[in-house]
């Protein structure tokens, strides 16, 4: 036997560890492939016992310990298998093009240790430093680890030498010796599908389905959420599978799903079947299952005797719906015959109601103006009176000169349904004099006017706010002991009306109440004005004309404000 011995170098060094080589792959019948450390993946020619190709992945910087490969495989005629520091390298040894499996494609580690090969074409067996065993498809590039898709709680740490013993894998690991995984090779065996859990509606279901018998399984339409999961129960077959599902009575069609489990919720009242599928793409073999028989109940709603009586009631509800319409139109084709023998007497009955109603109405102001009159100037000799039983004779002459005037305009007034704003306005503001000097100038008065009320003198009831100014001066501001009570009267023109504000700052509407009950007054005029204002908006009258509002800070009442709208005729 005669041995021979290359030096493997490009260029000679003093460290032997340079020259280690690690592996050795024959190519073609005068070449060998060679793996080192730190020189990258070297061809060798026995002829000439030199090194006539070198390359590393990491490019002209093959000085480097992660150009050290440390297994070498041939994949294919012009592919071989790298295990390096970086992930799986697959080079092509025609054109030197590579490309690499890693973590980014799902490796656990990028360290790899040992490559071993499967009958399975597309599928190796890599060993890694930290992740330990994976199972990579090179066409696909999909990684499938054994500790995570088998449930397996075992973790292999720096798993070393990968064999094959009777068809079993076993590998040499630096934590757990020598450990079997499984059958190394299933060439003929056929795929294992099964369903691994089930949940209906949030609750796991048993599990007792067999490939002759599926599930068969009641949901309700309003409530339905199922959640079924499956899987391979042989590893190599896990590394190189895609699965399907077909739901007939629902998409009626294969679809590819991305994770072994698929989720269906909300599902209509039917009945459905669910078959799996798994195919190996690198074997090509497959298996199909039927899961589950599902039937989804319709609400009571939906059902067919509820549907059949819907439709007995609606057309029942039609027919009598349309017979009565005709009964009621050949009862209203009569009518319309005996109201046009009619028509002329009724019109001119409505014509003399109507002119009744007109000189009822003129009656109504004529008598509603006759009470608002002496109880306005009962309110005002009231005030009088005060003065002159204080003997203070200059209030008192001032008075009797303002209430004088008070008195000619008010009598004037109350002769006609409409006066000029500007009047009635300086009659109000005669009123407001007198309480003024009455209760000793306790309160200020503001008038704020919208100058066209002004400017185009409208018509307007006379004395109709009178009552609400009163109302808020006996009712508001007297019973206050606010240092700064101010009474404010507004009037604003809107296209067809005015708007009278009266505002005061005084002790709002619920304590009022406690003092009238102590023998004040309520101005009675308020109840006349609400029926004035009737007659007067007539078919215009809403509620809303007239509006009283309690305003408060904090809870905390600080006054009333009484609106009025009035149309403009």
């Amino acid at each position: 036997m005669a041995i021979k011995k290359y030096d493997v170098q490009f260029v000679p060094t003093a460290s032997k560890t340079e020259s280690t080589v690690y592996d050795i792959l024959p190519h073609g019948k005068d070449h060998l492939w060679l793996i080192t450390y730190m020189k990258g993946l070297q061809l060798f020619d026995k002829r000439s016992g030199k090194i006539v190709k070198q390359w590393s992945h990491l490019g002209t910087n093959i000085s480097n310990v992660d150009a050290s490969y440390r297994d070498l495989h041939q994949h294919s005629k012009d592919t071989i298998l790298l295990a390096s520091n970086h992930g799986l390298i697959i080079l092509n040894t025609q054109s030197m093009k590579w490309s690499k499996i890693d973590v980014s494609d799902g490796m656990g580690d990028n360290i790899c240790y040992d490559i071993l090969p499967s009958q399975q074409k597309m599928t190796v067996a890599i060993s890694t430093q930290s992740a330990g065993l994976c199972f990579v498809n090179i066409k696909t590039k999909k990684v499938t680890s054994p500790s995570t898709d088998q449930g397996n709680t075992i973790k292999y740490y720096r798993t070393g030498s990968l064999k094959t013993l009777n068809g079993e894998l076993i590998f040499a690991s630096a934590h757990l010796g020598l450990t079997v995984v499984q059958p190394m090779e299933h060439k003929e065996q056929p795929m294992d599908l099964k369903l691994t859990e089930l949940i209906v509606n949030e609750k796991n279901y048993p599990l007792t389905y067999t490939s002759e018998k599926p599930l068969n399984i009641d949901l309700e339409e309003a409530s339905n959420k199922i959640e079924v999961k499956f899987s391979i129960m042989d590893l190599w077959h896990v590394a190189a599978t895609e699965y399907y599902i077909y739901l007939k009575g629902g998409n009626d069609r294969w679809e590819k799903v991305s994770t072994p489990s698929i989720t269906y919720q909300f599902l209509k009242s039917g009945n459905y079947e669910l078959k799996i599928k798994a195919i190996n793409i690198s074997t090509g073999q497959s298996a199909i299952i039927h899961a589950l028989n599902m039937k989804v109940y319709p609400p009571w709603y939906k059902t067919w005797w509820f549907v059949g009586l819907s439709f007995f009631v609606i057309s029942t509800g039609i027919y009598a719906f349309f017979s009565f319409r005709y009964q009621q139109k050949k009862k209203l084709n009569e009518s319309r015959m005996h109201i046009a023998n009619l028509h002329a007497e009724n019109i001119q009955k409505q014509l003399d109601i109507e002119q009744f109603q007109t000189q009822l109405n003129e009656v109504k102001l004529e008598v509603l103006r006759s009470q608002m009159n002496p109880h306005f100037l009962f309110n005002s000799l009231n005030s009088i009176d005060n003065f002159i039983s204080k003997n203070d004779k200059r209030s008192a002459s001032e008075y009797l000169h303002t209430f004088s005037k008070l008195i000619r305009n008010t009598l004037d007034s109350s002769r006609n349904e409409l006066v000029p704003f500007s009047k009635d306005f300086d009659t109000l503001k005669w009123y407001v004099a007198l309480e003024q000097m009455r209760f000793r100038h306790i309160f200020a008065f503001e008038t704020i006017i919208d100058e066209q009320i002004l400017m185009n003198d409208t018509q307007v009831p006379p004395m109709l706010v009178q009552p609400f100014i009163e109302n808020a001066i006996l009712h508001g501001l007297i019973p206050s002991t606010h240092p700064d009570l101010k009474l404010t009267f507004e009037a604003n023109k809107t296209d067809d009306a005015i708007i009278y504000r009266i505002t005061d700052n005084g002790i709002g509407r619920k304590a009022s109440q406690s003092f009238k009950a102590l023998n004040i007054r309520k101005s009675e005029g308020i109840n006349i004005t609400t029926q004035r204002l009737k007659i007067h908006n007539g078919a215009c009258y809403q509620p809303s004309d007239m509006s009283i509002y309690d305003l408060e800070d904090d809870g905390l009442a600080t006054g009333t404000r009484v609106e009025i709208k009035i149309y403009i005729k």
